[in-house]
């Protein structure tokens, strides 16, 4: 009996998880601006803790932290970017490489540099005109722009500080990912039977990580999950298939939403203090990736959430998400430090939403679609040239092999210069 191929079938688009993509993205840009507030970025950066009963108080350590939490709507990125890179590859039993991996630094390279440039620009404009109190705004001073930061910001492989625009981290790893992709999907395959031990070696990889300070071991078994989650699918879509009834629906799937939320947002539930400075609860954090991930199934499995997320302004979100990832830190900073950081805190945190959202929809348009098509061009031309390449090759060779049958000592056939 012939053993059945690995390699899964190819489900069509999901488009809920591009609505999910834009809710992480709003997610991230309201935890940047609710950092200008002092009590609430010193629950991440350190300082006087706010008083409980307050709103930053309440933002930080109540089920309402979902609302900014911006780090762990970044694990969502990355398990996401793990199984929609991962499904063209097991779709294709010949991937084409050789396109793939120009096109993909095409893909995150142009809308960086636009993004990087676009910081610079935001410096260079707007005046300094006040110190904003926050701590978080400390660490990224907003008149500081030379050459070197700027050739820092560009480094997506060594640097691990990005002061002029800072979700630039974020993007590092999707880079190493990216190019380590192969190895994810070969590893994901070999593990597919494996996968509870997956689950259970995950936070303990992490939970290292976060011990030695190594983000490595923190942020890339992260995008794992999502590769092997692209090896399972059609099994777990067969599964999820089945938990569609009506008590799924309204029991079920609820309870498997608030217990995957509940583990990405425990340490600040229940740890004291910051998350980001103590400790005693990184075992608590090292469950993270576990919530996310349970997020992504949860969004493939409960149908209305899953037709909820594919509305259109959802799939607008979407659509913009990594735009406005890009742009919204270096506006927030502009803001915080020009002429509108003396406004009330109310008006600051609406311009900052307002200006980044409108930026995004203009950065979109400008750079990033395009960045989508330039990056096809430049796959699509790699994968003509090696064709090319191989056609005339090919004569050479069988000139060569035929020669010895014909008797005919070989002739050395000269490579066409290019």
């Amino acid at each position: 009996m012939t053993r059945p191929s690995p390699r899964p079938a190819a489900p069509g688009r999901l488009h809920s998880l591009d609505g999910l993509r834009g809710v992480a993205a709003i997610i991230v840009l309201l935890h940047h601006t609710a950092l200008l507030v002092p009590a609430f970025a010193a629950t991440y950066k350190g300082g006087d803790q706010p008083r409980p009963g307050t709103l930053e108080w309440t933002l930080a350590h109540t089920p309402a932290h979902l609302l900014v939490a911006g780090p762990e709507a970044v694990l969502v990125f990355f398990v996401l970017s793990g199984l929609v890179l991962a499904l063209p590859v097991l779709r294709r039993p010949a991937y084409d490489w050789m396109s793939y991996y120009p096109g993909r630094l095409v893909r995150l390279g142009v809308p960086v540099a636009a993004s990087v440039a676009l910081a610079a620009l935001w410096i260079l404009v707007v005046p300094v005109r006040q110190t904003p109190a926050s701590v978080w705004t400390h660490a990224m001073p907003f008149g500081d722009l030379s050459w070197k930061n700027v050739v820092v910001a560009l480094d997506l492989v060594s640097s691990s500080s990005y002061a002029i625009n800072n979700p630039l981290w974020s993007i590092r790893w999707e880079l190493l990912f990216s190019l380590a992709l192969p190895l994810y999907v070969a590893a994901a395959l070999w593990l597919r039977r494996r996968w509870p031990l997956v689950l259970l070696a995950t936070p303990l990889v992490t939970y290292a990580g976060f011990q030695t300070s190594n983000g490595a071991l923190h942020y890339l078994p992260v995008f794992f999950l999502g590769t092997l989650l692209a090896v399972l699918l059609p099994r777990l879509q067969a599964l999820l298939a089945r938990c569609d009834g009506p008590a799924w629906r309204l029991a079920g799937w609820p309870l498997v939403v608030a217990a995957a939320l509940a583990v990405l947002t425990m340490p600040w539930l229940v740890g004291r203090g910051s998350p980001e400075l103590t400790h005693d609860v990184d075992a608590l954090r090292a469950l993270g990736p576990l919530g996310a991930l349970g997020v992504v199934v949860a969004v493939l499995g409960w149908s209305p959430l899953r037709r909820l997320l594919a509305t259109r302004p959802f799939q607008a979100a979407g659509r913009y998400s990594f735009s406005l990832y890009l742009v919204h830190v270096p506006v927030i900073m502009a803001v915080a430090w020009g002429p509108a950081g003396t406004l009330d805190m109310r008006y600051r945190a609406l311009l900052c939403v307002a200006v980044s959202a409108v930026l995004a929809v203009a950065f979109f348009h400008l750079v990033e679609r395009h960045s989508h098509t330039l990056a096809r061009r430049v796959g699509a031309r790699v994968r003509a040239a090696i064709a090319a390449r191989e056609a005339a090759a090919a004569p050479a060779v069988d000139a060569t092999d035929a020669a010895p049958a014909a008797g005919v000592r070989p002739t050395t056939v000269a490579a066409p210069r290019r």
